[in-house]
């Protein structure tokens, strides 16, 4: 199958997004389909050819996300002729803008019939910010119900069908399929897969090896971060958490694993907020109990290794645990302890407290510190969280089940008519 990935977010761009997007095509591309990655305006195809195996094909450029990017999009679509399109979508990676949006729209003035398959990462919509922005919009949608493919206002044709949408977390799920003017569109959920390869297991000598190399004492408590160090992430919370426990005499470290930074050789972070969080591991007198590991990239097992090496993953996000967070797939991955913060209640089903997480109220910090004081001091408990967090890893992150999923959305048959009702897919 000739597949074509529309994602403005790839390779050596610094963000989760990029890397989803590079291994899906590695994941596709080793099912024996042909792949064609569209990327962004700004980015220069040996940049993205670099990041990606031999064989997948990185296209010229649209010249931006705007009308005035149609015409190089439409002339991409005719040169590549996909049999599938996959379009990462997450709005502020396309200015917002709502041109992307009404791809059946375009695919149907070329003539060409592709499954079109909209992977949202989060549930928010294009927000046109001009008065002509709005009212071409508001025309664009109109030409798209006279040609057959319904549009609603900021996801234009991406939530009627035949298009599938998928979504990476129950939440967003459920809010797209309350905004769909088609209820036979067919929906999926598909939690991200972890981002890094934590499958091999380490040793002992290994794990002493790394808390030596990152100053660690063995008698003490290592936590593990993952991810990128964005507002609502909690960070605050655990930086406050980690003072607390030193002054109570819990010597305790934290390891900063993954996201975007260059923290070799002394180079500062190039993340604003990261930044300030550094700054106040400083002020809270904890600076030399954390650790900003540098970014990682695909196949690096280093961050693995350090993953690895840690007692447990502390994730105390502002709005509580949620599948979409790669950060969580990767940490279960690793087989660590997690705790993490209270789900929205469409979330709750999947993280089971004391089961496969140990979970407190987000913002926090004293529940915070009886939530690590607890793993630190109860081996049943840590143990009953790691084989959980094993659980969590196989019944919601798992790229062979993402896979398998986008390829039944991408080759099952489409609703024969407008009345049909297709049975929504979900994991």
């Amino acid at each position: 199958m000739k597949i074509l990935l529309i994602s403005p977010a790839m390779p050596p761009h610094s963000a989760g997004e990029a890397e989803y997007a590079a291994q899906l095509c590695q994941q596709l591309q080793s099912r024996g389909h042909g792949l064609t990655v569209l990327s962004n305006p700004g980015q220069a195809p040996q940049a993205a050819c670099a990041q990606l195996p031999s064989g997948i094909t990185v296209h010229p450029q649209v010249s931006g996300w705007g009308w005035a990017g149609l015409p190089s999009l439409m002339r991409v679509l005719r040169q590549a002729r996909p049999d599938a399109i996959v379009l990462i979508y997450t709005n502020w990676l396309f200015d917002a803008h709502p041109m992307v949006t009404f791809m059946p729209t375009w695919l149907r003035l070329l003539g060409l019939s592709p499954r079109l398959l909209t992977i949202f990462q989060l549930e928010d919509g294009a927000s046109p910010r001009s008065l002509a922005d709005r009212i071409l919009t508001k025309l664009m949608a109109r030409v798209s119900s006279w040609l057959g493919t319904p549009a609603c206002y900021g996801y234009g044709g991406l939530l009627t069908s035949p298009a599938v949408a998928a979504a990476l977390g129950p939440a967003i799920l459920q809010g797209l399929t309350l905004k769909s003017p088609d209820k036979s569109m067919q929906c999926l959920l598909i939690p991200p897969p972890p981002l890094l390869s934590c499958e091999q297991p380490i040793s002992d000598t290994q794990r002493a090896e790394v808390r030596a190399r990152m100053g660690v004492p063995a008698d003490s408590q290592l936590l593990a971060y993952f991810g990128y160090v964005y507002p609502g992430k909690g960070v605050e919370t655990l930086l406050r958490a980690l003072s607390r426990l030193n002054q109570q005499g819990r010597s305790t470290f934290l390891c900063m694993v993954g996201g975007g930074r260059e923290m070799k050789d002394g180079a500062p972070s190039h993340h604003p907020f990261e930044c300030q969080m550094i700054a106040l591991a400083q002020e809270l007198g904890v600076a030399d109990r954390v650790i900003w590991l540098a970014g990682y990239t695909s196949g690096n097992t280093d961050a693995a290794m350090e993953l690895a090496a840690a007692d447990a993953a502390v994730l105390p996000f502002d709005d509580g645990a949620e599948l979409r967070r790669s950060s969580i797939a990767v940490v279960a991955a690793a087989s660590l302890p997690i705790i993490t913060t209270q789900p929205q209640q469409s979330e709750a089903a999947a993280f089971q407290h004391e089961v496969n997480v140990l979970l407190c109220p987000p913002q926090d910090v004293d529940a915070l510190i009886t939530a690590v004081a607890r793993v630190s001091d109860d081996a049943a408990l840590r143990e009953r969280l790691r084989v959980g967090a094993q659980g969590l890893s196989r019944d919601h992150f798992s790229w062979q089940q993402s896979i398998d999923l986008i390829m039944q959305a991408l080759t099952q048959p489409a609703p024969t008519s407008k009345g049909q009702v297709s049975a929504p897919l979900q994991v």
